[in-house]
């Protein structure tokens, strides 16, 4: 049993990470989206974030890369454009390449 145990805790690492922090709404065509991004420090991550009107549609959509770096987490704001009046932004997904 402590075997499949720590194979499924190994099984579920992952060395990427994200948090989402708190977003701003800063006009009806613009929402900024702060988040907090874990990765090796030698690898490259692909994350998409996303704004959301109230009825949880998508309103604004990017998706940015994040090269090596001299730290392994770091905070990232950013700028989503979006078509209407966002009243959430977030991390839809990251993923490493």
């Amino acid at each position: 049993m402590t075997i499949t145990a720590a194979w499924f805790g190994f099984a579920n690492y992952s060395p990427l990470s994200y948090q989402d922090q708190g977003y701003r709404v800063l006009s009806e065509l613009r929402t900024e989206v702060d988040f907090e991004l874990t990765k090796p420090k030698n690898q490259t991550a692909i994350c998409s974030i996303q704004a959301l009107n109230n009825q949880f549609a998508q309103v604004g959509w990017v998706e940015l890369e994040f090269g090596p770096s001299e730290f392994t987490t770091l905070r990232h704001t950013v700028a989503v454009n979006t078509t209407e009046e966002a009243v959430t932004g977030l991390v839809h997904n990251c993923a490493l390449r």
